[in-house]
């Protein structure tokens, strides 16, 4: 008999609920174990694996296996990494939210096998398709970025669009065994907001009247309206819907880093969704990465002093690609960062009542790694991005000129 007790406990960082529960896709058809494993370490792909396949293939038996013995595992080393800061995390939340399936984990076998494929929280990213071209994304999650990954990148062959079915019968051919088991489903993209297969499925929901279902989001926000559905009608039918809006700073800055957004449009959403879905529980998803890190405590406190959020957005530190970390500032720069946000984790404290240590987090995260050698490849990408977008980071980020500095004194240096 397996020690639920022991291994869900928050101590234990090995053990999580999502090789029991769990399977993710991306838009060009890998099948991951979820969406914080490297993409680069797929178990296959859905044009020639089905999830059935995957479910005990021999890498999530290994998985399996490693988290009941105690072992780390190199697919879960992003969530190690975020949990050595104290950033909560997917794990954490599966184990809490999931653990009620734990007669499945009780059923593995000893090399691993489960028999039955239990899905009842799904992720499956449907296409690339996206209005948006973000600084901290690129052209597998992003339909966007073709024309610019093509002038960066002369001789890249990637397609525009990517999916990984070849029509809508073969996508509801994969869909539809997992829908009537589902507790939760995340919608993330591309663009999940502007896509027929997102819709598709809320309409099968609300037909089944599988209202208790979780809606869980990661948008860029700038659609509320597809075609003639305003998903705030859609939304408004659930009991559980969770939009987290990748927004990454306001005013220039946001665009700046979401290229497509308008500014005055996220603020006319944000109304839209108060005022017509009072029960939704809306955050900030934000990607702390080099550009917004100095902006990004102001900005959130913002929205909280407005009304907008609650203190529960998510401050998630970039970990890909490395050269937009945050870790490669300057030591002096992180200085100054780090006094900053002990400023706002202060703020957070007095002023909400929750127990704020994402500054914290974030500081710890700061600190780990000296990642100063990805400052030149930094200033290349952003300088020749800017270029192509004609754009120019110094205009919308000054506070950022002593990054520059830095670099230019370094090269002297070197000759």
């Amino acid at each position: 008999m397996l020690d639920k007790k022991k291994l869900l406990d928050t101590t234990n960082k090995t053990f999580c609920m999502i090789p029991w529960t769990h399977l993710s896709s991306w838009p060009d058809g890998r099948i991951l174990t979820c969406c914080m494993t490297d993409s680069d370490d797929a178990m296959g792909n859905l044009k020639d694996m089905t999830f059935e396949e995957a479910w005990n293939c021999e890498q999530q038996r290994q998985l399996r296996k490693n988290m009941l013995e105690g072992k780390a595992s190199k697919l879960c080393s992003r969530c190690y990494e975020q949990e050595r800061h104290g950033v909560k995390n997917t794990r954490n939340w599966a184990n809490r939210k999931l653990n009620h399936h734990w007669d499945v984990v009780e059923s593995t076998k000893e090399d691993g096998t489960v028999d039955k494929v239990n899905l009842p929280y799904i992720d499956f990213r449907f296409s690339n398709l996206c209005n948006f071209r973000c600084r901290t994304c690129g052209p597998d999650l992003s339909s966007g970025w073709y024309d610019d990954h093509h002038k960066m990148w002369q001789g890249a062959t990637q397609k525009k669009f990517i999916r990984p079915y070849k029509d809508e019968k073969s996508f509801w051919k994969v869909v539809e065994p997992y829908i009537d088991d589902l507790e939760e489903i995340y919608f993330a993209g591309g663009e999940p907001l502007m896509m027929d297969e997102h819709y598709r499925i809320l309409k099968r929901l609300v037909e089944k009247k599988m209202f208790h279902v979780r809606l869980q989001y990661n948008t860029n926000f700038s659609n509320i309206i597809y075609k003639d559905i305003n998903v705030l009608d859609e939304w408004d039918k659930f009991e559980t819907v969770e939009i987290g809006a990748s927004l990454d700073g306001s005013f220039k800055r946001g665009e700046y880093l979401r290229k497509g957004q308008v500014w005055d449009q996220v603020l006319e959403n944000r109304k839209q969704v108060k005022e017509r879905c009072p029960r939704a529980f809306f955050f900030l998803a934000t990607c702390v990465n080099v550009f917004n890190c100095f902006h990004v405590s102001d900005f959130h406190i913002d929205w909280i002093k407005k009304g907008l959020v609650g203190h529960h957005s998510l401050l998630n530190p970039l970990q890909s690609p490395e050269h937009l970390r945050i870790q490669i500032l300057p030591t002096e720069m992180k200085d100054k960062l780090a006094e900053k946000w002990r400023k706002a984790q202060a703020w957070m404290v007095e002023n909400t009542k929750a127990d704020h240590r994402r500054y914290e987090s974030l500081i710890s995260y700061l600190y780990e790694t000296d990642r100063t050698n990805l400052q030149d490849r930094w200033y290349d990408i952003t300088n020749r991005l800017d270029k192509i977008r004609n754009e120019n980071w110094r205009d919308i980020f000054p506070e950022l000129h002593e990054l520059e500095d830095n670099i230019k004194l370094q090269a002297k240096l070197k000759k």
